[in-house]
């Protein structure tokens, strides 16, 4: 699991360098100025990788523009990234930035939540053109809590997980104990509502690890095939898998 810390500002505006987070992704459709220079700017200061993502309007973020523009405001920058955020929309471009050396994640966010199904459909989807699936769904209550759940345990790996939204950014810390790779948190100031600071979400694993939230060993889950999948169309269903939850 690695802590991703995500800035809408240039390094000289925070202090995010000085928590050395695993990776570091700059929020471009956040940013205003001179993209280009901001973005060498943080390649200068630090060795630690970096996630360039220009999160369209669609998905929670502020870009508006078409997949042209989207490709004219990136392809600059590949020279700078570690990996490219990159949404269906903008698949079409994945190829050609994968030949440049530089990793997918490959991203989907939605305002709800989706079938157990469709988490799956979309997972195949987005692996079909990213190295790494980034899902990120919003819970209307507890029972879509232990779909999702569920859902990042079985999924192939890798794969990030994560939330939209308040109401349950609880479940942000514990998507990684159930096989999510990433987790997205700030150092200051958030960049999606929801994310925890990077102190906290260290002082939440260190917990864990020290015995106080549990620390037993999972055993490596069963990744469910696609007859299995259909067949998880309940909540009590997901409920009788007897690996569905770690002790916590």
């Amino acid at each position: 699991m690695k802590i991703v810390v995500s800035t809408d500002e240039r390094p000289g505006g925070t202090d995010l360098l000085q928590y050395n987070p695993d990776l570091i992704e700059v929020r471009l459709d956040l940013l205003r100025g001179d993209l280009p220079g901001i973005v060498q700017e943080w390649y200068a200061k630090t060795e630690i990788p970096l996630i360039l993502t220009l999160r369209s309007e669609q998905e929670g973020g502020s870009f508006s523009g078409t997949a042209d523009t989207w490709s004219e405001t990136i392809m600059p920058l590949l020279p700078f990234a570690s990996y490219i955020d990159i949404e269906q929309r903008f698949s079409f471009h994945a190829r050609y930035i994968r030949e440049q050396g530089v990793r997918i994640v490959a991203s989907y966010h939605t305002k709800r939540m989706l079938s157990i199904q469709e988490l799956a459909a979309i997972d195949d989807a987005l692996r079909e053109y990213g190295d790494i699936p980034k899902i990120v769904v919003t819970p209307s209550d507890e029972q879509d809590m232990i779909i999702f759940l569920s859902f990042t345990l079985h999924a192939e790996k890798p794969i990030i997980t994560s939330i939209m939204g308040e109401q349950y950014r609880h479940m942000r810390p514990l998507l990684p104990l159930f096989g999510s790779e990433w987790i997205f948190g700030h150092a200051g100031c958030a960049t999606a509502a929801g994310q925890y600071h990077i102190n906290d979400l260290r002082e939440i694993y260190a917990q864990r690890t020290a015995g106080h939230i549990g620390n037993h060993r999972m055993e490596t889950p069963h990744r469910y095939s696609k007859e299995e999948y259909n067949n998880l169309n309940t909540p009590k269903s997901l409920l009788a898998d007897a690996t569905l939850i770690p002790s916590l």
